[in-house]
């Protein structure tokens, strides 16, 4: 696929304070594609995507989906999914951003269909992946090998729960699995306003 060993697909809405963050937490690799998906923004996200772009010092390709129209996270995801050239590909929401050792994660990807990775929230606590906790953890704590995922695609208009959705579709293919037990992603919650947080608060 074009030698490309990753595509990060970040879908974003207003998110100005924290998108620049979730770039630049990208590997700075020749071999990682990033897609940031622009959903419609109407604060300054899409002035600081642009900065970003023509950032120089970055080696990742580049690809900008700037959509006028919200049109909510699914569809935002499925334009992602949709150009996705990498061996394999991974989600990261705007507010949240991968660690230092994130690297370390794609080097464990070899050959399996799905490669999980822990998350770091605010408090510092550790939220680990195992099977047994898989399924409570289904959003995007794992590398995807794109040929897997071809052809499956979020529920439109769906505004929570569309990962938990997305994940069944995912495990309906009897994925071979790998867990590797490292932290890769900081995960920015609880975030009020966030989606998660406007779900729990919902109820």
């Amino acid at each position: 696929m074009d030698n490309i060993k990753l595509t990060v697909i970040i879908p974003v809405y207003n998110q100005e304070e924290l998108i620049s963050r979730a770039l630049y937490s990208v590997p700075n690799r020749k071999d990682i594609e990033v897609i940031v998906v622009n959903d419609g923004s109407v604060d300054r996200t899409e002035e600081k995507i642009k900065e970003w772009l023509v950032d120089e010092s970055t080696k990742n390709q580049k690809v900008f989906i700037n959509r006028k129209e919200n049109k909510g996270v699914s569809t935002t995801v499925n334009e992602g999914l949709e150009k996705a050239k990498g061996e394999y590909t991974v989600l990261l929401g705007s507010d949240d951003y991968l660690t230092e050792d994130f690297d370390k994660v794609i080097e464990q990807a070899t050959g399996e269909d799905l490669v999980y990775f822990d998350l770091e929230i605010n408090c510092g606590d550790i939220w680990r992946v195992t099977p047994a906790t898989k399924s409570s953890l289904c959003g995007s704590v794992k590398l995807m090998r794109t040929k897997f995922i071809e052809g499956l695609k979020n529920d439109e208009g769906m505004k929570y729960g569309e990962d938990y959705y997305f994940y069944q579709k995912l495990l309906s293919r009897n994925p071979v699995e790998k867990f590797t037990a490292i932290v890769g992603k900081h995960y920015n919650f609880p975030r009020e306003g966030s989606l998660s947080w406007q779900q729990r608060n919902s109820k």
